[in-house]
């Protein structure tokens, strides 16, 4: 754990640190930064999907990494932090030719956070059209789009947001969460 006086601090030193152990290298990709709000903790504002995906992408790689490095600004260190066991159960793995309902899917990533929109764009949306999900998890680089047959997925392609044309084909992949906490509806 590397702390630093500042956001900026701590984006320099991630940057420096990814490019002395180099970035490509099993070494650089150890190193996560996990980044401060960019809201003031009591104004009542909600920090940026952004934020919260850089953070919960940190989180999941503290589990993940072997030997992780995570970076992180001293105000990051005073911010709640979602409890190990509700991330591994707020994570869905995804695969082709598994089951899963297309509405069992939608909320699941509702509830943890995801805002449905028509066209997907930015980390922490999801979209539906007819048969098809459109999803843009913490983890990607790329906005996700699942296509089902009945209750199987069929297919899992990346696309570009801005021509919707797919880019990419992925066998599997895992849906983390876009909140520390769940949207549960108590009964």
């Amino acid at each position: 754990l590397c702390v630093l006086p500042s956001t900026e601090a701590a984006d320099a030193f991630a940057d420096d640190l990814r490019f002395f152990l180099g970035n490509e290298s099993s070494a650089g990709k150890r190193v996560h930064l996990y980044p401060a709000w960019d809201v003031p903790p009591f104004e009542g504002l909600s920090p940026s999907n952004e934020i919260l995906a850089a953070q919960i992408e940190g989180l999941y790689h503290l589990l993940s990494t072997e030997i992780p490095i995570i970076v992180t600004p001293i105000e990051a260190l005073a911010q709640r932090i979602f409890p190990q066991e509700e991330l591994i159960g707020a994570t869905l793995s995804l695969k082709v030719n598994h089951d899963i309902s297309l509405s069992q899917l939608v909320d699941h990533l509702v509830q943890w956070g995801y805002r449905r929109v028509p066209l997907v764009e930015e980390k922490g949306e999801v979209g539906v059209r007819g048969g098809l999900v459109d999803l843009f998890p913490p983890l990607a680089h790329e906005p996700l789009r699942v296509e089902f047959f009945g209750d199987t997925v069929e297919s899992i392609r990346t696309f570009d947001p801005s021509s919707q044309r797919s880019t990419g084909q992925l066998d599997e992949i895992s849906l983390l969460p876009m909140r520390f906490f769940s949207d549960r509806k108590s009964v």
